[in-house]
This record gives C-alpha cells, structure tokens and sequence, in this order.
C-alpha cells in the first residue's frame, strides 16, 4: 500500500460558481478527517456555501464514520439546494461509494471542470411536499345517533338457525 503522509485538508479555494468551493483531502478520510472537514463546512455554511466540490485523488479509504460525515454535509448543502460533487475518486473509494449506493447523495466526476459544469446546470431538487391539514368543521345540521337512528323491532329480524352438532361417538342421523 502507498503510503499518502498525513491525513489532512490540503486547501480550501473558492470555485467558479458563486457559493461553491473547492476542497483538497489527502489521506484516509476517517472519522478525524472527515470531523475536520465537517466543521470546515459548517463554518462556510453561515458565509453562503452551497456547492462543495471534494477532491479525493489524494484519498485510498474511505471509513463508514467518513462516509456519514459527509452525508451530513450533504444533507445541509441539499437544504440550500446544493450538493457535494466527489472530483476524481480513485478505483477502491469510488467502489465503496457504489456498494452503498450513495448516487442520491453525490455526484462523481474526473475533472473540476466537469464538476462546476454539472452543479451550474443541474436544477434544485424538488422540495418536499407540504404537509396537508385538514380543518374539520361541524356540518350545518348536527345529528344524534339517539334520535336519527331507524328503530328496529327485534321480532322482524330473522336469526340465524343454531346447528346442532352432534357428541362424540354417536352417529350421525341422516
């Protein structure tokens, strides 16, 4: 195995497309990688982030504590209508990515210039369906189930026929 050096956040550089920036990782994004790029991202959320673009060429293994902290960015740029665009994985952290399905949550490409292009035309997601309520009004005439309801006469209702089974051991009269 290659040994990368360090696991740390190699820069942080405004992108193109306002509101984005580009990240460099190097090293295995763990859980103390991926905590420090987590505060890194929730400190450029109050200044206006939407887009981040996390270049993992630098990057051989990506952890499940990794991998939670940046859909937990995620979910905050999603909010914003935004996103994380995954630029240049390698082979094995791509296949971790795959395995767990995550297309919802990022987008993958090879070049930064791919990334700005898709996240300037890709349109912001569907916001969630508003909640429904329902305001339940009395109806104009209330009824009561006392006095609306028909009167029965039991005598007029026919009742089921009982059906007699016969003992156990005696036989069957036919």
């Amino acid at each position: 195995m290659t040994d990368i050096g360090k696991d740390t956040i190699l820069s942080v550089t405004r992108a193109k497309a306002a509101g984005s920036v580009f990240i460099v990782l190097q090293g295995n994004l763990d859980e103390h990688l991926a905590a420090r790029l987590h505060k890194v991202c929730n400190e450029l959320l109050t200044r206006g982030l939407r887009w981040a673009y996390l270049d993992l060429d630098l990057v051989p293994f990506v952890s499940a504590a990794g991998i939670n902290h940046i859909t937990e960015i995620a979910g905050g740029l999603k909010e914003r209508q935004g996103g994380i665009v995954i630029v240049r994985p390698r082979p094995k952290v791509r296949v971790t990515f795959d395995m767990l399905t995550l297309d919802g949550w990022f987008h993958m490409v090879e070049k930064l210039e791919e990334a700005e292009e898709w996240a300037s035309r890709t349109a912001p997601p569907p916001s969630r369906p508003k909640r429904h309520t329902v305001k339940l009004q009395k109806p104009v005439a209330q009824r009561s189930v006392a006095t609306d309801s028909p009167t029965l006469n039991p005598a007029a209702v026919p009742l089921p026929k009982p059906r007699l089974r016969p003992k156990t051991g005696e036989a069957q009269s036919q």
